[in-house]
């Protein structure tokens, strides 16, 4: 295949060479956080999807580096992304398919993007999907593959509202201690410079949940600080107390050779994370005794 190939000519004309080795994101975070689809679904809040959410999870992706590249990228991140499947690392497997969406904007991997969220424990957003999946122009194979996919996605739905049981995977887990990936040092090095000019290039155009998957799988082949606390101020971005984020800059401490500069910024971070915390206290305690006021005069009315 054409490996040593691209990573020369990637070299030679800038496409995924600029933004390769530094932090993304280190900047103050967005006031209103931009629209995004999260890979949780609270129960209690399991058939409340908002549509600005099933727009956002379709929505038309970037692609910022040489188009020459995208069949090479495609096929590599498409099985990186069936053998984390394979594995039961669905959250990993997420991100590989978004990326493979991204890089050749082929239905068949958008499927398996909302395949993974059903097995996250997405059932109401994946059968919202999958319906609108069905809207497009399918082959038959596809559509029957969709159809069965929509129908498994409602039963889940209808089995979770009655017996109120919700899955959880371990996300920290799955990015943290993943197998290396299958491919060799020469491929893994050339798409290591494109998934961080893909991360750097969404980061810059606000698609910070884009961008947070290019730099989860830029940290699965690097494992380096430098890719986890991108992927960490992309998802502090999407939500400023985020519990992961503290996580990932928590783990960060653990890599080898961090650098002052990096540790410094993890610690910065962390302590916006817990401002962010107190903030969120304190509303949240407001929100409460608010509505105990309001209760405590409509008792007095009715008295």
């Amino acid at each position: 295949d054409r490996g040593p190939a691209v990573a020369v000519m990637l070299g030679e004309s800038g496409g995924a060479a600029g933004p390769s080795n530094r932090v993304a994101g280190d900047d103050d975070v967005d006031e209103v956080p931009p629209p995004h689809t999260p890979r949780y679904e609270l129960l209690w809040k399991a058939d409340e999807i908002d549509p600005a959410m099933v727009e956002h999870a379709l929505r038309q992706r970037l692609w910022f580096t040489n188009d020459e590249q995208r069949a090479w990228v495609h096929r590599r991140v498409v099985a990186l992304g069936h053998d984390a499947n394979t594995r039961g690392h669905h959250f990993v497997a997420h991100s590989w398919f978004e990326c493979a969406f991204c890089a050749k904007g082929i239905v068949a991997d958008l499927v398996s993007s909302i395949n993974m969220r059903l097995k996250l424990g997405q059932p109401t957003l994946a059968s919202l999907l999958y319906g609108r999946i069905l809207q497009l122009d399918l082959t038959e194979a596809q559509r029957a593959l969709v159809e069965r996919k929509w129908e498994e996605a409602q039963q889940a739905a209808r089995k979770r509202h009655e017996d109120g049981r919700s899955c959880m995977q371990d996300e920290f887990g799955q990015l943290t201690s993943a197998p290396k990936a299958p491919l060799t040092h020469a491929d893994a090095q050339t798409l290591l410079r494109i998934f961080r000019h893909e991360g750097h290039g969404c980061n810059t155009g606000r698609d910070y949940e884009q961008a947070c998957h290019w730099f989860d799988c830029a940290f699965l082949l690097s494992r380096s600080a430098t890719d986890l606390l991108s992927s960490a101020n992309m998802r502090v971005q999407l939500d400023p107390a985020a519990p992961l984020a503290r996580a990932l800059y928590l783990h960060t401490f653990a890599l080898p050779a961090l650098s002052d500069s990096h540790r410094e910024m993890a610690e910065r971070k962390l302590d916006a994370i817990a401002e962010q915390e107190a903030v969120n206290r304190r509303q949240a305690l407001l929100y409460v005794r608010e509505r105990e006021l309001v209760a405590a005069a409509a008792t007095l009315l009715d008295s």
